[in-house]
């Protein structure tokens, strides 16, 4: 299956759109795409401001200034505490509605650690973390789903997780929640696994909870 973003991505109009990891490989490339079909606004996380500045300077030189969205960036690590994500959300993000969120930011195989809150710290980054924002922007989602006023009508709201065939990686049993909170449960590998297995499911799980319109 060939696809073209340049002619298969559609017109954005009036779409808000927010990126966790965007600042390289998959997440600077979604922005630089999708930034090109006229959004209203896209918002992007990472962890390196200057890195996010580079980023939305690439895209006014690529698109033109006259032609390029307005984009901001996030200062935002996945792997903090709950609170802290939640204030670089509030510090940043001022929309009154979000179309669509792409969950993209992770790491893969890193050393041993834990995040902020005690978790293995690729299932926190790559899961957890994606779970607190979307438990966050969800009742935002809702009602641009359910706003009526649009000009195209009913609004299609998305939740993308981006996953990999990494999940076949996961210990054959699936995710160990007993050892979540161990540092180095397994391989490395193996941790990062369970942390995209985790992530299919999750949006499975959104998909089977909100497959409805709204």
């Amino acid at each position: 299956m060939s696809f073209d973003p340049v002619k298969d991505i559609p017109d954005l109009s009036e779409k808000v759109i927010f990126i966790t990891g965007g600042t390289s490989e998959i997440g600077k490339a979604s922005i630089l795409a999708l930034a090109a079909h006229n959004p209203a606004h896209i918002y992007f996380t990472g962890h390196n401001i200057s890195s996010g500045h580079a980023v939305i300077t690439e895209a006014h030189e690529l698109l033109h200034s006259s032609a390029c969205p307005p984009l901001t960036f996030i200062r935002c690590d996945l792997s903090s505490q709950r609170h802290t994500i939640r204030a670089a959300l509030a510090d940043k993000f001022h929309s009154d509605r979000l179309d669509i969120f792409i969950a993209n930011a992770g790491v893969m195989a890193i050393p041993d650690g834990l995040t902020a809150e005690g978790f293995e710290i690729q299932f926190g980054t790559n899961y957890l973390g994606h779970a607190i924002l979307l438990q966050l922007l969800q009742p935002l989602m809702l009602r641009t789903a359910r706003d009526s006023s649009s000009e195209k009508g009913a609004n299609d709201v998305r939740f993308v997780a981006v996953s990999s065939f990494g999940h076949t990686m996961a210990p054959s049993q699936g995710i160990e929640f007993e050892r979540l909170k161990t540092p180095d449960a397994g391989t490395k590998w193996q941790r990062y696994g369970q942390s995209k297995l985790a992530d299919i499911l999750f949006a499975v799980g959104m998909t089977k909870r909100y497959l409805e319109p709204l």
